[in-house]
């Protein structure tokens, strides 16, 4: 997708994990395999310790459980992108930020993201 509608971007977004990636969401290891590729993390092993203890700089945004629950086990503030029929995530304790939009996600990371309350 990005080599045909961004093929100058796609650099930035390197590495790129896709529904190849073994194991698939919601498995945290595509998230942690980008933080490691980004030096965040010493490794892309899924820890054995609660993702509360272990906080990562990053964000994970998506629209489905499994992009929620990957994001929560690798750590990252989930921000979830409303969507018709899954309202249920919204309550779910494991999302942090509900977005309507992608835009008014950059809005919101340009104020500084509040996560909610659990």
């Amino acid at each position: 997708m990005l080599a045909v509608h961004l093929p100058g971007h796609i650099e930035p977004f390197a590495p790129i994990v896709t529904r190849e990636f073994r194991p698939p969401k919601p498995s945290p290891a595509g998230i942690l395999h980008i933080a490691q590729a980004w030096e965040i993390v010493d490794s892309a092993e899924v820890p054995k310790t609660k993702p509360e203890s272990r906080p990562l700089p990053l964000i994970m945004v998506g629209d489905s459980i499994d992009d929620i629950i990957a994001g929560h086990e690798a750590g990252a503030i989930t921000v979830l992108v409303r969507s018709e029929g899954k309202e249920e995530l919204e309550r779910d304790g494991r999302t942090d930020v509900v977005s309507s939009t992608l835009n008014e996600l950059v809005g919101l990371l340009e104020r500084g993201l509040e996560v909610r309350e659990k």
